[in-house]
Parts: structure tokens; sequence; C-alpha cells
């Protein structure tokens, strides 16, 4: 891989509506950390977080944990 070679982390996104196994692709060729896009639609300040992000931080750690 190209940024390998130079010596460039990869970094990767996954979405709220990322299908579990492409979650799991992103997590495994990510190096340094995943961003995870928390919310689906026009950014902005937000009071809360969604409980579906603290499953999908959840589903990352594990998987991350078993590479």
């Amino acid at each position: 891989m190209e940024s390998s070679k130079n010596n460039i982390e990869l970094v990767l996104l996954t979405t709220p509506t990322t299908p579990t196994d492409r979650m799991k692709s992103i997590v495994l060729a990510s190096k340094g950390f995943v961003y995870l896009v928390s919310f689906v639609g026009v950014t902005g300040t937000r009071t809360d977080v969604s409980a579906r992000v603290q499953t999908l931080l959840q589903d990352i750690k594990q998987i991350h944990l078993l590479d």
C-alpha cells in the first residue's frame, strides 16, 4: 500500500449506516485510528450522542481487539 511505503498511517471512515462486514474491513485496514462519523445528516451542535454511536464504538473496539 502506498501509504505504508511512505510511513503514513491510513485513516478510514465508518458511519452509522456502514454494514457490519464493511465496518470490520475498514477497522482492520485502518492504521492509527478509525474515524467514526457519528451523525447522519447536517452537522452542527448536539446536546447528546445517539445510543447507536455508543454501540458502534463498542463494535469497533471489539474488532480492533481481535486483530
